[in-house]
């Protein structure tokens, strides 16, 4: 029993020390085994220990913005970025810096709401023959409701392994516009800009730089006996699967896609796309395929003249950098445009035309606009966000340029040049704008660089005393800040547009008193308000404000407040009057729509009502589009009917003259109908169709009833 016992503790004692050993390693050891178990998970975290096809890229920064990116070697960054700024912004570039040094930067002009997500395509950035990468950012951003309206800036970091396609996070939501066209007449070889209802879509890409020569330069026939041109242009893409198209001509378009492994292209709109002058928008078209590669076509007819066909594609990007193109005119003199069938049959060569031209258009919207023959090359400087009217200027392989149009161009050898812009300003309602962007670059000669400006606002409010001795010291309290003077001089806040409170203290001089009127109220920032004192504590009179931020900036709107009219392009009107209550009306603004038939009226959600002296009311604005489109007739003989209907309108009218129509912003369908006139038939063409809001359609009648 005793050896036993003794046996039994012998073990709990070896039991014990080895706990004991234990606890010794632990304390000495145990902090370097947690920083390995926290090393390792941090590296997990990062994909070290996971196969390179499950890692994604890690975003750090970007204050106010959620970033989800990807880089696809060979092809470019991918980035879905979401505005939790709080508030509506306007992003305007994105600039990312390569491990070489070497930065890129896009410039844009998206609109994003709280909460809303878009996604970005910096093709360049991310190199073949790296595994990973580590690319710093910067978002540059404006305020959309700050009255300030100035560049703002977020930065970060991306980091991650490098891919070789694209993922389904982002996949589904690409989206790419190409533009393309004829030089305007008049203005032979320069890029031009194409605008639907004013809207801006992009750059339009040179027709045919560098290896094949521009449409309208005599390379391709065109003019007597010819009367069209064209090109047919064909991309690799990768489609993710769903794939919207929407194509918006002035000319004659139609899309087409066929799987890299088969020879059969599917028309992706059909006959309704093939269209004249005037053709519209048609989309969007959906397309359900398996992922892979693709080809798409893009047909393009155009009548000798200045044209654009723009084709907007999402769910898709681009896997090769050009477009290869072939320009071609019809076999057949007498054909004005090409009928449907002789493009739908073989959109890489459509049948029945003579192939002119063949070459190849970079992928960028912005491509060198240059004449081979001349040698000459035309840059354009392109203007966003500045009021109109104001005076720009830039400077471009060492000539200075000026304008107060929305652009500058420079006619120069081919080449880089560099070039520096001023920050020009323009004042108003008692505000100062100040523009300001990146002030200098190099640019390539026969490119178009848009450029956006950030608008930093300065008003001065200025309040001005009567009735105090001079050398009295005054004050005003302009939104919590006080500022002081001595009669004579007045007290100038500065401020950015908005409305504002303020209050004037009494004052003594010489054993008097000294009292304000009005005392407080509402002001506008860049008012001018007169401050009467006086020995009496009486006042009878406030100011009051009206204050909106609703209408576009720099749009006039007028306030008429106990009787009194006062127009401004701030965001506030203020009116200084008795106390008491007072009626007021707020009247609608009108502004013409950029390059089209329609103007917008801004209706006053708060039209009329009443307002006590002293108070501010915030007034909102609803907007309605009242678009004028026009039917013109040709061909019909004098005294027959002209007769259009138009978003189920009809109207009627003698042959010389055109039928109006007031519609909104979409439009609608249109039918012509056929006019009989001295026993014969006379047919439209077009017989019906799609038209805009704002536009005009010209109908050619004949007696042929066929329309092509």
């Amino acid at each position: 029993m005793h050896s036993k016992n003794w046996s039994k503790r012998k073990s709990i004692f070896r039991q014990n020390k080895n706990a004991q050993s234990s606890m010794e390693y632990m304390l000495t050891y145990g902090w370097a085994i947690i920083i390995i178990v926290i090393v390792a998970a941090f590296l997990y975290s990062f994909g070290v220990f996971t196969p390179s096809s499950s890692l994604t890229a890690v975003t750090t920064g970007f204050s106010g913005f959620q970033v989800q990116a990807e880089c696809v070697a060979g092809v470019g960054m991918f980035l879905s970025i979401s505005n939790e700024v709080g508030q509506p912004i306007i992003l305007t570039s994105l600039n990312l810096t390569q491990p070489n040094g070497s930065a890129v930067s896009k410039h844009y002009d998206v609109s994003l709401l709280p909460g809303g997500s878009q996604i970005f395509v910096v093709l360049g950035v991310c190199q073949s023959g790296k595994s990973t990468y580590s690319i710093p950012g910067e978002i540059s951003y404006v305020s959309v409701e700050s009255p300030l309206k100035s560049t703002l800036l977020s930065t970060g970091k991306i980091s991650g392994p490098m891919q070789t396609t694209l993922s389904g996070n982002l996949a589904g939501l690409l989206s790419n516009t190409y533009a393309f066209g004829t030089p305007y007449i008049g203005v032979p070889y320069q890029t031009q800009e194409y605008y639907a209802n004013g809207i801006f879509l992009g750059q339009v890409a040179s027709p045919f730089p560098n290896t094949l020569a521009d449409l309208n330069n005599g390379n391709v026939n065109c003019g007597a006996p010819y009367d069209t041109q064209g090109y047919t242009a064909v991309k690799a893409m990768y489609f993710t699967g769903n794939v919207s198209f929407n194509i918006l001509t002035n000319d004659g378009s139609a899309v087409f896609y066929r799987n890299a492994s088969s020879s059969s292209w599917v028309s992706i709109f059909g006959n309704a796309s093939w269209k004249g002058q005037s053709a519209g928008t048609y989309g969007p078209a959906y397309v359900t395929a398996k992922a892979g590669l693709y080809y798409v076509a893009v047909d393009w007819t155009n009548i000798c003249v200045g044209g654009v066909s723009a084709v907007s594609i999402s769910g898709a990007y681009v896997t090769s950098p050009t477009w290869n193109v072939t320009a071609w005119t019809p076999l057949n003199s007498s054909i004005d445009l090409l009928p449907y069938k002789d493009v739908n049959a073989s959109p890489a060569l459509p049948i029945n035309v003579s192939a002119e031209q063949h070459g190849q258009w970079n992928q960028s919207v912005t491509t060198s606009s240059c004449n081979s023959k001349s040698n000459l090359c035309t840059t354009i400087f392109d203007a966003f966000d500045m009021r109109n009217g104001t005076q720009w200027w830039v400077e471009y392989d060492g000539e200075n340029i000026s304008s107060t149009s929305s652009f500058i161009s420079f006619t120069t050898a081919p080449g880089d040049y560099s070039y520096s812009l001023a920050s020009p300003a323009a004042f108003h309602g008692g505000c100062k704008d100040e523009y300001s962007t990146t002030a200098q670059g190099t640019l390539q000669a026969g490119s178009s660089l848009p450029i956006f400006y950030g608008t930093t606002t300065s008003c001065f409010t200025i309040f001005n005393e009567i009735g105090l001795p001079n050398g009295a010291s005054w004050s005003v309290d302009f939104n919590s800040n006080l500022l002081t003077s001595s009669a004579p001089d007045n007290i100038t806040a500065i401020s950015p547009q908005g409305k504002y409170s303020f209050s004037v203290d009494s004052t003594s001089y010489s054993g008097s008193n000294y009292y304000p009127c009005p005392a407080s109220g509402y002001s506008a920032a860049g008012s001018t308000i007169t401050i009467q004192y006086s020995t009496s504590a009486s006042c009878s009179e406030n100011v009051s404000v009206f204050y909106q931020s609703a209408l576009p900036y720099g749009l006039n709107w007028t306030v008429n407040y106990n009787g009194i009219n006062d127009t401004g392009s701030s965001s506030a009107i203020s009116f200084s009057t008795a106390t008491g209550s007072h009626q007021f009306k707020v009247y609608s603004s009108y502004i013409d729509y950029l390059h089209s038939g329609c103007i917008i009226e801004y209706n006053p959600s708060t039209g009329s009502g009443s307002l006590t002296a002293g108070d501010a009311l915030k007034v909102g604005y609803n907007e309605i589009y009242n678009c004028t489109s026009v039917f013109t007739e040709s061909g019909l003989p004098s005294g027959a009917y002209f007769n259009v209907s138009y978003k189920d309108i009809n109207k009627s009218t003698a042959s010389v003259e055109n039928l109006t129509f007031y519609v909104g912003e979409g439009g609608g369908r249109f039918v012509v109908y056929p006019s009989e006139y001295s026993g014969k038939e006379y047919y439209p063409c077009p017989k019906n169709g799609t038209l805009p809001g704002g536009s005009n359609q010209t109908i050619n009648f004949s007696i042929s009833s066929v329309c092509s």
